[in-house]
Order: C-alpha cells, then structure tokens, then sequence
C-alpha cells in the first residue's frame, strides 16, 4: 500500500474523466512491464472534483522511477533497437484501434458481436498504451537524460544548442493539419470555398483531423463544415493564414538549422543515434496523443448508447472504467459505485496483479495528502526553451480556461495538448507542471521561439490568475514578483 507522507511523489495531471483516463491507467502496471520490461512502481491515481471539474492526479513513486529512467538510458545505450520494436508494436496497435472503433460508432450495442468487438478495441488501445508509457518515466529525469546523450560535450554544448539538438525531426500532427489547410486555403483562393474540390478535400481533411480538440475532459467529431468555417476565417482575415503559415515555416527552417548544427559539430555515431532514438520518442508522444483523441471519441460514443440504453446521465457512465462500462446496461451494482465516485471522486493503485478502485468520503482527505507532500517554496524546473518574460499568470487547466488568455500573458498549465496551440501563439511564456525534453510544451515552444519552464510540478497550485510573474527559462526559474 502506498504512504503519502513519506514518499516523494512525482506529479502527472490533467483535467478529464474516468472512462477516458482509465485506458492508460489499466495500461500502466502489468501490461507494460510484460510489453517493455519497464513499469512505474508503487503509483497512485486520484480523480477529484476541483471547481465543477474533474481532476486528474497521477502520484508516481519518484525515487522508484528513477531506476526505471536509468533502466531505459540504460537500454538506449545497449539496444536501440528494441525501441523501435515497440514503435512498430505501438503504430499497429493504433491503426487496429482506429479500424475497429470506427466498426464500434455505428453498431447497435446488442449486435451479438458488440462486445467481442468492443473488448478487441480496448485490447488495440492497451497494445499502443502498453508500448508507449515508459516515456513519462524520463520527464523528472531530463538531466541526466541530456548528460548520457551528450557525455562531456553536455558541459560545453549551449542550452540552445542542446535544445535544437534534441527537436523534433518530423513535423508534428497539428503542423501537418496546418499544412493541409493551407493547401485547401491556396485552393479556395484560386476556385472559391464552395468549388467541389475545394469542399471534397475539407471532407477527408475533416476524416483524418476530426479528433484535434479533443483531450481528456472534452470529446467531439470536426466535421467537414467546422473546417469550412477555419477556411472562411482565414479567407475573410488572410492574416491568421498567414501565422499559421510561420509555424509550418518556422519547422523547415528549425530542422535546416539543426542539420548544419550537426555538421558543425561532427557528432559521434553513439550520439547520433541515440538522437534518432529521442526523435523516435518525440513521434510516439506525438502519435499517442493522437491516437488518444481518438479513442476518447469512440469511448464517449459508446458510453452515450450504454447511458441511454441504461437510462443514465452520460456524464455518470463516464465515471466508469472501460471494463465497467458494458455492464452498466445491466442494472449492475456499479452504478452505485459511479454515483459515489460522482460525489466523492475515486482512487486507485495496485496491489500486486490487481488494480483497485476505491470511492468515499475519504478519498478528499487522501487527495490533499498527496498535495501536500508536493509543496515548494519556489516554483523551479527544466528549461524547454531558454529566454526571460514578464507578464500577467492565467492557470489553463482545461479548454474551458481558453478565453482567459490575452496577448503576451504567461501560460500556467499542467502539461500542452495540441488543442493548446492557439494560446500557446499568445503566450509570452509557458509554465507546466510536468513534461520533459520531449513533450508537446517543450517542442512548440521551440518552434514558437518562446521561453518554457517544463517539470515545476507545483505552478498552478502556487500561481494564481492575475499574478504578475517572472520566468526565467535560462535558469528553469519562475518567481511571482
């Protein structure tokens, strides 16, 4: 059983819901020790409500995972290899998921092969979860993750040598969105909005990027006529297609910039390729967000035709778990167990093979233990991407805290999705409380050219909306001034 209290805890958060968070959840023990040989031990996972919204905290055994990070640098050195086997694993799990979800959206849930389907889509979701997660074990670990790349020349390479060193190769999910968009833009400028090509390349533009929104909390389909009205926009006020074409731009010429880096420096085979094996690791983030999104869109359809066929709120269905959910159309006495969790949030953790779920009156107390054990009497982290701001805090935990950003305020966020982007352009910093030198805060902060603070783990418990802030990314530093 885990103690919070003498325990040094290594924080992941988010908003969002059960049913969303329980896929990488039930991924995280057995599953991916016996697809890896890597685990997080001894790791605890609260949902709370905080404000009206649902919260996620994933408490990991810091000390614990340290030997796991060190067991995978480890790995990186010796068989590199092996790497790219779970990316060859992780990409067909993904595709699979997608296929049969798609099979999933449109059968009715007493087809009598509903749930022989259904339990085959969450098996494709645990394979590319499974073959993924020991990444989040190297984001407390930056450090030394840089210094077993670079050996020596990590003392005289510069932060933003190391930083252009460690970007991505390949462009991200959302700048390939943006690049087709701009390529349906140059279209409809030449033909018009409403010629058939223009409206049949927004219809498989719509196919391939419905999911872009979507994160842990909120899930929808972006149909072909939400693209339309992207498309409008830029027509109407060419200046937003204009930025987006920047940061397609901009990723050319940083990846220009890194390969005459590289020239320069005449690296050593051995670093090389450990670079490659850190850009293997950028797309498998990438790719996992993605597919994530995706299978969060499936599981909200799915739990909307349980709900109803069970005559349940949605939003109770989505307190359960994957392997609770079917049964909820059978008057099951787990539909007692979310209405708890409804009231007084759940925690979980693993007791040998076995993953328990725990609801009470209880659980907010526990909650708060863990919180505690977290606090710090400055906000310090890694740097992302060095450079100095001033300007005024907004906490973003969730979309919903969209509308709070203005021009050149500093972005304070658990961790970036790629929904994040567009307050991500008006930020003149960013601040999370997790991440690591290959998570989505610390890649667009590079492409953006704005300072980023990664792994604070305590900012947006200790700044609040409104507090003038300075952050100092050369020195992973934010102070509240």
């Amino acid at each position: 059983m885990f103690n919070p209290e003498k325990t040094k805890w290594y924080k992941q958060s988010s908003a969002g819901n059960m049913l969303y968070l329980s896929m990488p959840w039930l991924s995280i023990q057995e599953r991916m020790r016996k697809a890896t040989g890597f685990a997080f031990p001894n790791d605890v996972f609260f949902l709370v409500k905080e404000n009206d919204r649902v919260v996620l905290g994933h408490y990991i055994d810091y000390e614990e995972n340290l030997k796991q990070a060190e067991a995978i640098l480890d790995a990186m050195d010796s068989d590199s290899g092996r790497f790219r086997r779970f990316a060859e694993a992780f990409y067909s799990g993904g595709r699979s998921m997608i296929e049969i979800g798609k099979k999933l959206e449109v059968m009715p849930i007493d087809d009598p092969d509903f749930s022989k389907t259904y339990s085959a889509f969450i098996e494709q979701n645990h394979v590319f979860w499974e073959h993924s997660l020991f990444l989040d074990a190297l984001d407390p670990v930056e450090e030394q993750a840089i210094n077993r790349i670079f050996g020596e020349g990590s003392k005289t390479l510069g932060k933003n040598d190391i930083n252009l060193l460690l970007s991505p190769n390949d462009p991200s999910n959302l700048q390939k969105e943006q690049a087709h968009m701009l390529e349906i833009y140059g279209l409809a400028k030449s033909r018009g909005a409403g010629d058939a090509e223009v409206l049949a390349r927004l219809k498989k533009h719509a196919e391939e990027y419905h999911w872009i929104r979507n994160d842990y909390e909120k899930v929808s389909y972006l149909d072909g006529s939400y693209f339309r009205g992207v498309l409008d926009t830029w027509l109407a006020n060419p200046i937003l297609a204009e930025e987006a074409q920047k940061v397609v731009s901009n990723m050319k010429q940083l990846g220009d910039t890194k390969a005459a880096l590289i020239a320069s420096l005449g690296l050593d085979e051995k670093i090389a390729s450990q670079l490659d094996v850190m850009n293997l690791f950028t797309n498998l983030r990438d790719d996992r967000k993605k597919y994530n999104c995706i299978s969060s869109y499936y599981l909200d359809v799915i739990a909307g035709k349980i709900a109803q066929r069970a005559g349940l709120e949605k939003g109770l269905a989505l307190w359960a778990n994957v392997y609770e959910l079917p049964d909820l159309t059978q008057g099951s006495p787990v539909i007692e167990t979310l209405k708890q969790r409804s009231k007084f949030g759940s925690v979980s953790y693993s007791e040998g093979n076995k993953v328990v779920f725990e609801t009470g009156e209880g659980i907010r107390g526990l909650y708060d233990q863990f919180e505690a054990g977290l606090q710090k009497t400055e906000i310090r982290g890694n740097t992302a991407n060095p450079g100095k701001a001033i300007g005024t805090a907004k906490v973003v935990v969730g979309q919903d805290d969209f509308n709070k950003m203005e021009k050149d305020d500093i972005l304070v966020t658990s961790m970036t999705r790629p929904e994040f982007l567009p307050i991500m352009k008006l930020a003149a910093a960013i601040v999370t409380d997790e991440g690591g030198i290959t998570c989505h805060a610390a890649i667009v902060a590079r492409e953006l050219g704005i300072p980023c603070v990664i792994g604070t783990q305590v900012a947006t418990k200790m700044l609040k909306d409104g507090d003038k802030v300075e952050v100092n990314a050369n020195h992973g530093t934010v102070i509240k001034l």
